[in-house]
């Protein structure tokens, strides 16, 4: 989270966040047994301690979160509680899914931090509330690049 020696702002610290994240998470998933968690909701991964659902992911993102914040890391934004959304409408695509949320100081534009449907220890998304969870296929796509 080291600030670059010029001014940073808002966006910069967003991409900071994802890298700082990405690294608590692997460093934490070595230590506890999660670091081996694959994408999404894997099944055949039931009773297997090593995978997590959006819930567990978006909770250790928001512990994460409040520790940098805590420790004065992060200048631009608050950290929110838990978001979640659904949309039954679309059948299992809708589900119910969580998210980690950082709210933009000056903007008090919300983010949506989100790392579900990535590898453990992959940076997560961060994108506009309004934007998360409407096609996940982007997502989904940068998880196999």
């Amino acid at each position: 989270m080291a600030e670059p020696r010029h001014r940073a702002g808002p966006a910069q610290e967003r991409l900071r966040i994802g890298h700082t994240l990405a690294w608590m998470e692997k460093r934490v998933g070595d230590v506890v047994g999660t670091s081996a968690d694959r994408p999404g909701d894997d099944f055949q991964g039931q009773a297997d301690p090593t995978q997590m659902d959006c819930v567990d992911v978006a909770t250790n993102l928001t512990s994460y979160l409040l520790v940098l914040e805590a420790n004065g890391f992060i200048k631009h934004h608050a950290v929110a509680p838990l978001y979640v959304k659904e949309d039954l409408r679309k059948g299992l695509s809708g589900w119910t899914h969580y998210a980690a949320i950082i709210v933009e100081n000056q903007s008090k534009k919300k983010y949506a931090v989100d790392g579900w449907l990535l590898p453990s220890g992959k940076e997560p998304e961060i994108v506009e509330v309004e934007r998360w969870y409407i096609d996940d296929r982007d997502i989904a796509v940068k998880a196999h690049m």
